[in-house]
């Protein structure tokens, strides 16, 4: 890891106003989110009324949009690998620095909403749902790190943001031509019985979609007695060492093969 490059992330951020603004926002809406809830439905006391851990992905988004990208629109990148710094290194320092700022402001907004459910019940204080809850939390703000890492080495600056856009939209393309398929035995497309190899290949595509997507290991399932535990593993350690990789090669393969190991 190279802490300058970690830093440099974190201070241009910090120059951004808009996205300070929506940070603050993503902070504080969860706990007005709590509070209504509390004041307009019949919510127990003892309900620690948390928001989900898919909450992680939206801090991790905020942090992680045109991370690489905006450097190489500005030409930036071009003088950080010529101090000099791998490129594997530069990718490798600019997942951390996204997954560990994400994943504090992640938390924070967690223990802020945790706070408030204390106060309420303190019996909630040593409550296992906020730990699993916060467990997550990280875990998907290293994942999500990563798959972001990737699509910014793509493009420039924050086109990103549209990328990932085409990619979820197409997934949802994907998913109203098959569905039917899978679902209604083919009748809608004129189809007898639908080969087992195009239902086969639908469920492994869907689920390699939503794995890499939203990378999360389900700390309650495991915890549930899901046996699963290890599959969960694999799929989260590929999704980030194949993200990363793919990063590294593409930029290599681009304008800076000069900074190679």
């Amino acid at each position: 890891m190279n802490r300058a490059i970690c830093v440099n992330t974190w201070r241009q951020f910090k120059s951004n106003n808009v996205r300070l603004i929506l940070l603050t926002l993503m902070i504080l809406l969860p706990l007005g989110g709590t509070t209504l809830m509390r004041c307009n439905s019949s919510v127990a006391v003892d309900d620690a009324c948390l928001s989900p851990p898919f909450i992680a992905t939206l801090f991790t988004l905020l942090w992680g949009i045109g991370v690489i990208g905006c450097e190489r629109q500005h030409g930036t990148i071009s003088l950080v690998l010529s101090r000099p710094v791998s490129i594997s290194r530069y990718v490798f320092s600019k997942w951390l620095a996204v997954s560990i700022a994400a994943s504090i402001c992640s938390l924070q907004a967690l223990l802020i909403e945790q706070f408030v459910s204390v106060v309420l019940s303190p019996s909630l204080m040593f409550n296992t749902e906020f730990l699993v809850n916060g467990l997550e939390r990280v875990l998907l703000c290293f994942s999500t790190a990563s798959v972001l890492i990737f699509f910014s080495s793509l493009v420039t600056g924050i086109k990103d943001l549209a990328l990932i856009a085409g990619v979820l939209f197409a997934g949802q393309v994907m998913r109203s031509f098959f569905e039917p398929l899978t679902y209604n035995s083919g009748r809608l497309f004129g189809l007898s019985q639908v080969p087992s190899f195009i239902t086969n290949f639908y469920n492994a595509c869907a689920d390699a979609y939503c794995v890499f997507l939203y990378p999360n290991i389900p700390v309650a399932d495991i915890l549930n007695g899901s046996a699963e535990f290890f599959t969960y593993l694999i799929n989260y350690t590929c999704v980030i060492t194949v993200s990363l990789s793919m990063a590294i090669f593409f930029l290599s393969r681009k304008e800076y093969s000069y900074a190679h190991e």
